[in-house]
């Protein structure tokens, strides 16, 4: 199956979330939402592995601070598991170092947990479609904390121009319409770029872009 699971797909997501008034509001309002499930809640690492394996989420919503670890540990587990799945940090340490860690660890994006509600359930779906969840200032502070590799970068013109377009947060959908190709296309040449870049995720394609001079991202107005 696509990745991009919303066309006449209900999209399952689990939220890890330790404080339990927050967890069962943020259920209340995305199965408020049409199109979407809450299928697991949890509050530490271990119940959140354990929910992610049964229930087989499409999003994982996880909160940062845990009580029996961090929720870049859990995501990085949950991404060797499926790596399909999606997983959004909703978190209120935005440093440098988080994001940069998150990044590395395959986490498909980042939102503060001060978001107000259709921000957060605007990056639930995003994530769903497979784009990246993320500002261009959180990804240009978190670019000098990746450490420097001697990663491939022979892109194609073509990979270019995806490459490009992701870092001004164009979707997949409007990638497709602007280089006249489909859809599938797009997500062919993305798994390209992540390939010939060693990235782990779409971020992390886009941060070792930037730090090597690849792309730019577009500074908010």
């Amino acid at each position: 199956m696509s990745p991009d699971r919303t066309d006449g797909h209900t999209v399952r997501i689990l939220v890890v979330d330790d404080h339990e008034m927050v967890a069962q509001s943020l259920a209340r309002v995305i199965n408020a939402t049409d199109g979407f499930e809450v299928v697991g809640l949890a509050a530490d690492v271990g119940a959140a592995l354990d929910s992610f394996s049964d229930t087989e989420p499409d999003v994982v919503l996880m909160d940062y601070e845990l009580p029996s670890g961090d929720g870049i540990t859990a995501a990085s587990e949950m991404k060797v598991r499926r790596p399909q799945a999606k997983v959004v940090m909703l978190t209120g340490h935005d440093s440098d170092k988080v994001v940069a860690r998150a990044i590395k660890e395959g986490c498909d994006g980042f939102i503060p947990k001060t978001a107000e509600v259709h921000v957060v359930i605007d990056a639930i779906r995003k994530a769903a479609e497979g784009e990246a969840v993320f500002s261009a200032d959180q990804l240009s502070r978190a670019v000098h904390e990746l450490a420097s590799t001697d990663q491939p970068d022979s892109l194609s013109d073509r990979e270019l121009d995806v490459l490009r377009l992701m870092a001004a947060g164009v979707s997949t959908a409007d990638i497709a319409a602007e280089l006249y190709i489909s859809a599938h296309t797009v997500r062919t040449h993305v798994r390209h770029i992540l390939e010939k870049l060693g990235a782990h995720s779409k971020l992390e394609a886009l941060s070792i872009g930037v730090r090597k001079g690849i792309v730019e991202i577009p500074t908010s107005a």
